[in-house]
């Protein structure tokens, strides 16, 4: 045995001590990267959002009662438009959104005008996204894009965001490196002109509202939208409200009830709150989870790793009286116990890599190499700390004790 590969970890004497180790290895290096994932999701997450979204500024308005009360698109345009109207004589401003999905013009981008690939198309924050094979425009009037004039590189003429010659057009973050200011190209023959590019992960949200349909802008293609064309086709999108100061809900519904009172006003900045405190009970439940069973793992790995050692106390003793010092045996455990970590490590990230690609059901875990770092080094700390303890309780002992004495 002592002619084997391996002093301490050989694989005949300590073979499931080995197993149990790489096994301990894997389970810890999973759930600690999944808890720093979760960890920094939340933390990105609100970043996002507060960097995105102006607080207290902006409201959502559905009328989606009026669709089936209107009998033509030109009495649903009127009485959308009449209720807008009451609102902008008061001061505030109508924004306007809009997916391809339910924009009554079908329009799909050839990727090659854009100097794009598929692989461009690919979302690192909404996995839902990831289902879309084909670049579609996302629609904004100018109202809506006044409130991300901070998270856009560009100058931005608000006055000819909606004129039809070089239609204006504003990519995400994805083709700014192949792309820029002042491009022209065209498109089932209109001409469109690049006026700017949304900074890295500025975030939208679709019909559903604020609170449970945003996604990322980095690899969207922005143009002007009609107010006439999509009021026609309203299809319950959100009109946004803005205002100059504070947003107040109770006037906003004041004003417009007498015209139509099943309206439904909501706070954007409400909306994104509750759905940032539910997001992090979940988070927070979740995380819980994984550092209680981090923690279990971490006294399992040291006990057994404190067992292994103290059952090669023998072999210390026999190295120690041949006169190698201290470190040299310490170095020869470590560098076995490496072997072992790297084997625990493979199974561990490959099994990381495949199963957290998503966190919290559809959100991609932008983290998932850095945190899996991350773990990697704080595994590595932990495992040369648990061996120096394992170690310096062996050294205690004088040799005769470590190798139980001999009997001639």
């Amino acid at each position: 045995n002592m002619k084997s590969k391996f002093i301490f970890f050989d694989s005949k004497r300590s073979f499931f001590i080995n197993i149990l180790i790489v096994l301990q290895m894997a389970l810890w290096i999973f759930y600690m990267a999944s808890l720093i994932s979760l960890i920094r999701f939340n933390s990105s997450s609100n970043e996002k959002i507060n960097k995105s979204f102006k607080k207290n500024t902006s409201a959502e308005l559905f009328l989606n009662e009026l669709i089936p009360e209107s009998n033509t698109e030109d009495t649903l345009y009127s009485k959308i438009n009449e209720i807008l109207s009451v609102l902008e004589s008061k001061g505030y401003k109508c924004g306007f959104i809009s997916s391809s999905d339910d924009y009554p013009t079908d329009i799909s981008i050839p990727l090659d005008v854009i100097h794009a690939k598929k692989s461009d198309l690919y979302s690192k924050f909404n996995q839902l996204e990831n289902s879309v094979t084909s670049l579609k425009p996302f629609y904004m009037n100018q109202y809506v894009l006044d409130s991300y004039k901070d998270n856009i590189i560009g100058k931005i003429d608000l006055s000819t965001w909606n004129q039809q010659n070089d239609i204006p057009v504003i990519l995400g973050s994805t083709f700014s490196k192949s792309n820029h200011i002042g491009d022209k190209f065209k498109i089932q023959n209109k001409f469109y002109k690049i006026v700017g590019f949304f900074k890295k992960d500025t975030l939208s949200w679709s019909q559903q509202g604020a609170s449970n349909s945003l996604f990322s802008l980095n690899n969207s293609f922005v143009i002007p939208i009609n107010k006439k064309v999509l009021l026609k086709k309203y299809a319950c999108q959100p009109i946004i409200i803005y205002s100059k100061s504070k947003i107040n809900i109770n006037d906003i519904k004041t004003a417009i009830t007498p015209l139509y009172d099943k309206a439904k006003v909501q706070s954007v900045t409400d909306n994104i709150n509750n759905y940032l405190k539910q997001l992090k009970r979940q988070t927070d439940f979740k995380a819980l989870r994984l550092l209680v069973t981090s923690i279990l793992i971490t006294c399992s790995l040291l006990l057994t790793l404190s067992y292994e050692i103290y059952t090669n106390r023998d072999r210390i003793g026999i190295l120690f009286s041949f006169g190698i010092n201290k470190n040299k045996i310490f170095f020869i455990i470590s560098y076995e116990f490496s072997m072992i970590l790297l084997c625990g490590l493979m199974i561990g990230c490959l099994f990381y890599l495949r199963n957290c690609e998503i966190v919290d059901f559809i959100y991609v875990n932008d983290t998932l190499l850095s945190s899996l770092y991350i773990a990697i080094v704080a595994l590595i700390i932990i495992s040369i700390f648990i061996l120096r303890i394992s170690f310096n309780n062996i050294n205690k002992l004088t040799p005769k004790e470590m190798i139980g004495g001999f009997v001639e």
